[in-house]
């Protein structure tokens, strides 16, 4: 409490310093944090590259209307060691050593930073999500942590008048107020998500080179299916081998010219198919429609549905919602993790 009316006391007079050092201080706690994730797994240290992106918040969820600084931070579970151009997976399941580790780096950061203003008789408060991703397949889950992290702050006055009454009095500092709607809350990279394109080309020649040899295998096999079988087998099944054949040089003349770059490219298309809006409200919709069945004990077993998006003005969502037609009211689902509201709209015959 005393370091976020400190930092803000500073803001507020156009002085950064103090912010700048508490959020030196959590990289700094997190970078310390997996390193000793790593020696724990006998990873060695030196010339090692961690990954993870951070963001500070101003406010916290109980009382928006006061300074409550803190830590957002996502961590890659891998690290990239230079000297060996070797990368390292790192623990992805954490028990109550290690959150006491993380508490006890959290604090001796903070107590270099800012002194006696942190109690020298407690450790600080963390607290680490339950959840682990594994990607590609948890894609728009951490997508969705990453825009939460980042999202405007503001929202936390709307989510504390969801509970509580309004009263002119719980503003106590206007100023501060009027900060928290300007906020940029700006996400920082670290280590190689700095420049991930990077840190993998160096470890990616080896699988250049294994790719390459993938695909001559493969073109001998269909050439000589071809060769051996071409006049025999029907028109279509050489159609088939003949259009794969071409694929596969295609590839290896890509490969060959381009390399990483190459591959690099493909992992990029299939990204931005996954991160696509389409893809996204897929999942979330696949989610939310999980949790609802899920709270009624029941479970779904396949999906079939189709997004219909549309722009409307608020006046025509409105009305939708309030036409009476006999029917039950129309299920919505509300989207808080973005920097503006979404709503989704559902069937009511899919439920």
């Amino acid at each position: 409490k005393d370091i976020s009316q400190l930092i803000w006391n500073l803001q507020k007079i156009g002085d950064d310093s103090a912010f700048k050092s508490f959020k030196k201080a959590g990289a700094k706690a997190i970078r310390r944090f997996i390193k000793y994730l790593a020696e724990s797994e006998k990873v060695p240290t030196s010339n090692l590259v961690d990954g993870f992106i951070l963001n500070v918040h101003v406010v916290g969820d109980s009382n928006p209307f006061v300074p409550h600084y803190h830590v957002h931070a996502l961590l890659v579970l891998a690290v990239y060691n230079k000297s060996e151009n070797k990368w390292y997976r790192l623990k992805p399941i954490w028990g109550e050593p290690e959150i006491e580790k993380l508490r006890e780096l959290w604090t001796e950061e903070l107590k270099r930073a800012f002194g006696s203003l942190v109690p020298s008789h407690k450790k600080l408060d963390v607290w680490a999500g339950d959840r682990y991703y594994s990607l590609p397949i948890d894609i728009a889950s951490v997508f969705f942590e990453i825009k939460y992290n980042a999202r405007k702050l503001f929202v936390s006055y709307a989510q504390y008048y969801a509970v509580h009454s309004f009263s002119p009095d719980d503003v106590t500092d206007s100023d501060f107020v009027k900060f928290v709607f300007s906020y940029e809350n700006r996400t920082e990279r670290y280590g190689f998500m700095k420049n991930v394109k990077r840190y993998l080309s160096s470890l990616c020649e080896l699988l250049v080179s294994s790719r390459l040899s993938e695909i001559d295998e493969l073109l001998k096999l269909a050439e000589s299916d071809l060769i051996l079988s071409g006049d025999t087998m029907s028109e279509k099944l050489k159609n088939s081998i003949e259009e794969r054949i071409k694929v596969l040089r295609e590839e290896k003349e890509r490969l060959e010219s381009k390399g990483f770059e190459y591959l690099y490219q493909q992992a990029e298309q299939k990204a931005e198919k996954l991160l696509s809006r389409e893809n996204i409200t897929h999942e979330r919709i696949i989610n939310l429609l999980d949790t609802l069945y899920s709270a009624q004990g029941k479970r779904i077993v396949g999906y079939e549905f189709e997004v219909i998006e549309d722009d409307v003005p608020l006046w025509r969502f409105l009305d939708e919602l309030m036409s009476v037609d006999g029917s039950p009211p129309p299920l919505i689902l509300i989207g808080d993790r973005h920097r503006s509201v979404e709503l989704i709209l559902l069937d009511n015959q899919i439920l």
